[in-house]
């Protein structure tokens, strides 16, 4: 299966953040990793290019075209066109499937970010969201150790008995920890004869996804990569060599307790 290539598209220097963090995220998830390769252009190596030239080749080649917008327009061409914009129009063109979401906020936006706004507005359909700051929270944390965990903090208040609840409910973020060992427990438990031939497989030599299904019979498809490589991955009871998820020789090796 071809990579999906994401473009993440916004002002650089209003969502420096967000965009490492978001496209961070996609390349190190078990699941996501597998299958969407996102860009940003931080990433990009020197190039004899000029940068726009440069952005709006990788705009052009993605499939998903994701916009984070919010008060800030950027940097204008001689055109007076910030290069968000340019990649928006750029993959709008090449038909990309487009998610848009905008900063939630009552802070004044550039006339021309506005403006820009109601112009994609009216092609598709955007979602808002907020900075966690503003409302007084603490920003969500995203943690993979053992287990995935994200803990999202919410405000200090008092309830009818008086009793203080804090800002973290620390049982739920037990129980949910809990939850999902047992699930990798029953996962380990349940793998069904052809799961465990692959783990036998990759007990000593790392093995590509090809070669994993060819050994099972199988042919390379989206359904049989989720049966064979990634639910294995999800489980814990294989683990790949490498963290680059768009290397098409990455490969993979059974993890045993500990590793």
């Amino acid at each position: 299966m071809a990579d999906i290539k994401v473009f993440i598209s916004s002002v650089q220097r209003e969502f420096e953040r967000e965009r490492r963090q978001l496209c961070d995220y996609i390349r190190t998830d078990a699941l996501l990793g597998q299958f969407f390769v996102p860009f940003i252009f931080e990433d990009l190596p020197a190039s004899e290019i000029s940068a726009q030239k440069a952005y709006l080749s990788q705009a052009a080649a993605c499939h998903i075209y994701l916009g984070i917008f919010g008060t800030q327009y950027g940097y204008e061409d001689a055109e007076g066109v910030s290069p968000t914009e340019r990649e928006y129009d750029t993959a709008t063109s090449h038909f990309a499937y487009r998610l848009i979401y905008t900063l939630r906020t009552n802070a004044l936006r550039h006339p021309k970010e506005q403006a820009f706004i109601s112009k994609v507005e009216q092609n598709v359909v955007r979602r808002t969201f907020a900075d966690c700051a503003e409302y007084g929270l603490r920003a969500p944390e995203f943690i993979q150790a053992e287990d995935f965990r994200t803990i999202i903090w919410r405000k200090k208040k008092v309830s009818e008995l008086g009793e203080k609840v804090t800002e973290l409910d620390e049982k739920v973020i037990e129980q949910a920890a809990k939850s999902n060992r047992a699930e990798q427990k029953s996962n380990r438990v349940h793998l069904t004869a052809k799961q465990q031939k692959v783990l036998k497989f990759c007990d000593e030599t790392p093995r590509t996804a090809q070669e994993i299904l060819e050994m099972v019979g199988v042919k390379y498809q989206t359904r049989t990569l989720q049966q064979y490589v990634t639910k294995l991955v999800l489980a814990g009871v294989l683990r790949p060599t490498t963290t680059h998820k768009n290397d098409s020789n990455r490969k993979y090796i059974t993890a045993h307790n500990g590793e």
